[in-house]
């Protein structure tokens, strides 16, 4: 491997999508060891932090789909080096994961 991985294609491939789905089926360390044998761990601890973030939502008042899109603004707001579809995919595996 030369340069830095490419945060954005890990996430894609650890989310199970390349056009900002989540797929919840299979493991998702699996598919970054699978796609990136060399680096798989280095790029398992370069997500961890974009994987970790929580979103609080007024439940009462806002709908799934809602807060699925205000929690990819809110991840492009703090984490710019994030592409639409790296934000989309994270949100989507936040509001599968809401409950």
């Amino acid at each position: 491997m030369t340069g830095t991985p490419d945060i954005n294609q890990t996430l894609r491939v650890y989310l199970g999508d390349e056009h900002g789905g989540y797929q919840p089926i299979g493991d998702p360390d699996a598919r970054l060891r699978s796609a990136f044998r060399e680096d798989h761990e280095l790029r398992r601890a370069m997500i961890d932090k974009y994987l970790a973030e929580d979103f609080t939502v007024d439940w009462s008042s806002t709908s799934l789909a809602t807060a699925g899109d205000l929690f990819a603004e809110a991840l492009r707001r703090k984490f710019p080096e994030l592409d639409s579809t790296s934000a989309r995919g994270l949100a989507n595996r936040f509001t599968y994961s809401w409950r």
